[in-house]
């Protein structure tokens, strides 16, 4: 079964690990043999199976949209770590995982993602201070909206998704402000030497799974976001 590629439209995707444990030895088979030999030098058991679907599902999804063997396709970093494919043939994606759930994004158009779960614990005020500007922080008390914790992570997933999309890491941190009001397109609401393109970056949110937020970025365009959902049970992935 071939996936048509997102021509006119982005796919999100979220999956949750505990519902893929019965696919794993299949999955094992669609990591490339670099993959392969890093998977086995985690010593951390965690970090090894988030590698493990980050990867594999990557490469299975891939594979769908390509119509090609999950562990032929060639994935090679940016500078900073972003992963594009070699010869993308107009598709883009990017990835990102919390705890148990990890999610994707593929779209005609440059693409970040990011997910984060609301019941982590953290020090908010922290955090604020030391990675957000005073108009950022200014934007995080007018919309608490009776939770710190999701208006919190509201921004911060806008953020590094956005960051994610670009291309430029923890580097680009301090180059533009990010708006934490819920339900807007275009949380860009300041930049520093037109390094955003405040104008031409759209976004999108998603409240998944409990406790769990989302945020997606698109480049230029304002697509719509379909939620795709893949039946694992009982096919196996292979058909």
């Amino acid at each position: 079964m071939k996936f048509d590629l997102p021509l006119d439209h982005a796919d999100f995707w979220l999956f949750d690990f505990d519902q893929l444990k019965h696919i794993k030895p299949e999955l094992e088979h669609y990591l490339s043999s670099q993959e392969s030999i890093k998977l086995k030098q985690f010593k951390d058991k965690n970090a090894a199976t988030t590698f493990f679907y980050s990867k594999s599902i990557t490469r299975f999804l891939l594979g769908k949209y390509l119509n090609r063997k999950p562990q032929d396709i060639k994935i090679h970093k940016k500078e900073h770590g972003k992963p594009e494919i070699v010869n993308n043939c107009g598709l883009h994606f990017n990835v990102s995982h919390s705890a148990g759930f990890i999610c994707f994004i593929f779209s005609p158009v440059t693409c970040g993602i990011d997910i984060e779960n609301l019941q982590r614990v953290v020090d908010y005020e922290q955090i604020i201070k030391r990675f957000f500007s005073t108009t950022e922080i200014q934007s995080w008390k007018n919309n608490f909206c009776g939770s710190k914790s999701l208006a919190f992570f509201r921004g911060w997933t806008r953020k590094e998704a956005f960051l994610k999309a670009t291309g430029d890491g923890i580097t680009g941190l301090s180059k533009f402000d990010i708006s934490f009001e819920p339900c807007i397109k275009q949380a860009i609401i300041s930049n520093k030497d037109q390094f955003a393109n405040k104008g031409n970056w759209f976004f999108h949110e998603f409240l998944s799974e409990p406790d769990y937020i989302c945020s997606l970025v698109l480049k230029k365009i304002d697509l719509p976001v379909i939620k795709r959902k893949f039946n694992f049970f009982p096919s196996p992935l292979s058909e």
